[in-house]
C-alpha cells in the first residue's frame, strides 16, 4: 500500500492508490454511524462542511436545511474514518450502491458529497480495488474474485484532527455512535445467486444478482416462512449497542448450496467483533453467544465416517515447530479454509497468507499439510467425500450447517426468544444460553450426519 502525506488541496488528490490483500482484508465497514459528540469533533466537522460545499457546483448555495443534512454526512464519514485511521490498516470500506443506503441515517447524495469532497480537499484517500485469480493457486478450478475500493485517512486529515484536539488517545469520546432504532428494510426474504466464481475472460457478475424464484414451490414457501417468522418475533424485542436485526438467507445456485442467514443493513451484528456482540442488550439485558466449535470441519468428518473429531482444539499442533508462531493457529485454520474452498489441501500458500499472519519463510506448507492430512485424511479430497463439484465444497458444508443452525433459530423462535445467527453461532438472551447450545448439539446429529459437536458459550462481561 503506497503511503505518502499530502496537504489539502494537493495534487496527489485524485491519485489511484494500489492496495494489497493483506491490506484489504484489514478494513472495517464504513458504518456511517459514527457523529461528532466533544465539541473538538463539532469544530472539526464543522469547519470541513463549510470547505466541502465550497466545493460543490450547485446553481444555488445550500440552504440551511441542505447545509445540516451535509454536515450530518460529513460528520458521519469523518468519524467512521478517523475512528480506525490509527489502528493496523486503517482503511474502511462501504458499498456505494444507491439501495443500500435505503433508511440510514446518512442518504446516498449526501454521502457521495461527503467523500467526493473530502478526497479533493486531500484528506481522505481512495484506494482502487483489486480483482485476483482464485483456486488456481491452491491447484484448484481458476476464478476471478475482486475486493471494492478502501478510504483511509491521509497524514493530513490526521494533522488536521490533532489540531482539533482529536487523537488516537480520545477519537473513542469525540465520536459517539449513534445506532439505528428500527430495523433495516429486506428486499427480499430469500436471495438465490448464481455462482460468484468466473473463469478468466467471463464476463463479472453482479455481486447482487438474483435468480428467479418459484413462488408456488413449497420449499420455496417454507424457507420465506421462516424469515417472516424470525423478523416478526425479532421485531417484539429491544436491542441496544447494535443494529436491530432484520434477517433474510442467501442461497448460491440452488437451495443445496449456502443459505446462511445474513443480519441486513449498516453495521449488522454479523460484522462486529465478538467483544462488541457481547455489550448489546436485549430487552436491557446482557447475552451470551453460543459458537459451534469447528464447525464446517465436524460436518465433513461425520460425512467421511467420523462422527467425533477428538481433539479439543483440531487447528493446535502443540509439538510441531510452527507452533511456536504467534498466528500459528490462525495459519492453520486458514489452511484448512482453502482447502474446504478449493476442495483439497493446498500445495501453495494462498495468496495474502504468509504476510498477513506473518509467516517466516522456515515454516514450510508441506509440513503443515502433512500433518493436517494425517490427522484428518478427509481433508485430502473433501469434494469426493461430500460427492460435489471442488469448486463448491464450501458452500455444500455451509448449506448443511445453516440446515442444523435453523433448526434451533426456529425452535427458538417458536418460542419467542430473540435468537440473532451469526454464521455458526447464535447469540441470544444468557437465560436461554444452556438450552440453545444443547439445541444446537442435538441439530447437528440430527441434520448433519449424525456430527458430534462442542460448543463454546461467551457470557456478557
Amino acid at each position: 500500500m503506497m503511503d505518502c502525506s499530502e496537504a489539502p488541496g494537493g495534487d496527489e488528490a485524485y491519485t489511484k492508490y494500489e492496495l494489497t490483500l493483506a491490506d484489504a482484508y484489514e478494513a472495517r465497514p464504513l458504518s456511517l454511524l459514527h457523529f461528532p459528540k466533544a465539541s473538538e469533533a463539532m469544530a472539526l466537522v464543522e469547519a470541513m462542511t463549510v470547505q466541502v460545499a465550497a466545493l460543490e457546483q450547485r446553481k444555488r448555495p445550500r440552504g440551511v436545511g441542505e447545509m445540516g443534512k451535509l454536515r450530518e454526512a460529513v460528520g458521519a464519514v469523518l468519524g467512521g474514518v478517523l475512528t480506525v485511521a490509527w489502528k493496523a490498516g486503517g482503511l474502511v470500506y462501504r458499498s456505494m450502491d444507491k439501495n443500500s443506503f435505503t433508511g440510514e441515517a446518512v442518504a446516498y447524495r449526501q454521502a457521495e458529497v461527503a467523500l467526493n469532497g473530502l478526497e479533493a480537499l486531500g484528506l481522505i484517500r481512495r484506494y482502487s480495488g483489486v480483482r485476483y485469480e482464485w483456486g488456481a493457486e491452491l491447484d484448484g478450478p481458476a476464478r476471478w474474485e475482486g475486493i471494492a475500493a478502501r478510504f483511509g485517512a491521509t497524514e493530513a486529515l490526521k494533522a488536521l484532527a490533532a489540531s482539533h484536539g482529536i487523537s488516537q488517545d480520545n477519537i473513542g469520546s469525540a465520536f459517539d455512535v449513534r445506532w439505528p432504532v428500527k430495523p433495516p428494510k429486506i428486499w427480499a426474504s430469500i436471495a438465490l445467486r448464481p455462482l460468484t466464481s468466473r473463469l478468466p475472460g467471463e464476463r463479472a457478475k453482479r455481486d447482487n444478482e438474483t435468480l428467479h424464484l418459484d413462488m408456488e414451490d413449497a420449499k420455496v414457501r417454507k424457507l420465506i416462512e421462516e424469515v417472516d417468522l424470525a423478523n416478526g418475533v425479532l421485531a417484539q424485542h429491544s436491542f441496544e449497542g447494535c443494529t436491530p436485526p432484520a434477517l433474510y438467507r442467501a442461497f448460491r445456485r440452488d437451495f443445496g448450496l449456502g443459505g446462511r442467514w445474513i443480519t441486513a443493513g449498516t453495521m449488522p451484528i454479523q460484522q462486529m467483533s465478538a467483544a462488541a456482540r457481547l455489550k448489546i442488550r436485549i430487552n436491557g439485558q446482557p447475552v451470551a453467544e453460543v459458537d459451534v466449535k469447528a464447525s464446517q470441519l465436524s460436518i465433513l468428518a461425520a460425512c467421511a465416517g467420523v462422527k467425533e473429531l477428538i481433539f479439543n482444539d483440531p487447528y493446535s499442533f502443540p509439538y510441531a515447530p510452527w507452533n511456536r508462531l504467534p498466528n500459528a493457529r490462525e495459519v492453520v485454520k486458514g489452511l484448512v479454509v482453502a482447502a474446504l474452498g478449493a476442495g483439497k489441501l493446498p500445495t501453495r500458500w494462498p495468496k495474502g497468507m504468509k504476510n498477513r499472519l506473518g509467516v517466516p519463510n522456515s515454516v514450510r506448507l508441506g509440513d503443515v499439510t502433512e500433518a493436517l492430512a494425517a490427522r484428518f485424511p478427509f481433508l485430502k479430497q473433501p469434494a469426493e467425500v461430500l460427492g460435489v463439484a471442488p469448486e463448491v465444497v464450501a458452500l455444500r458444508l455451509q448449506a448443511l450447517e445453516a440446515d442444523a443452525i435453523t433448526a434451533v433459530l426456529v425452535h427458538a423462535w417458536m418460542l419467542g426468544v430473540p435468537a440473532v445467527p451469526v454464521h455458526d453461532s447464535i447469540l441470544i438472551p444468557e437465560t436461554a444460553a444452556r438450552r440453545t447450545a444443547d439445541d444446537l448439539k442435538m441439530a447437528y446429529r440430527v441434520r448433519c450426519n449424525g456430527a458430534i459437536i462442542g460448543t463454546v458459550t461467551s457470557v456478557a462481561v
